[in-house]
């Protein structure tokens, strides 16, 4: 082999492996990129949840006043209907 051919092998062989390099660092960057993201998402996630557990609640003690005051408009307009026919 002459040299040139040495040399000429070399640099094609190391820019292949400079591309492979950068191929498996940029796999591993979107990897923890991916990880993180995961992670975020899984606490928003979880705050949603909680959220959505709040929201729920607020709307069962709303229901249920809801109903008191029906009742007491019922049992008001009862009262007003006794008070007039008397």
């Amino acid at each position: 082999m002459e040299l040139a051919e040495i040399l000429s092998a070399i640099g094609n062989t190391g820019t292949m492996v400079v591309m492979a390099g950068l191929f498996v660092w940029a796999y591993f960057q979107d990897k923890t990129k991916n990880q993180r993201m995961l992670e975020e998402i899984k606490e928003v996630v979880k705050a949603l949840t909680l959220s959505n557990e709040n929201i729920a609640k607020s709307l069962e003690i709303i229901s249920h006043n809801c109903a008191s005051v029906d009742n007491k408009i019922d049992r008001n307009h009862d009262i007003l209907l006794e008070i007039k026919n008397k």
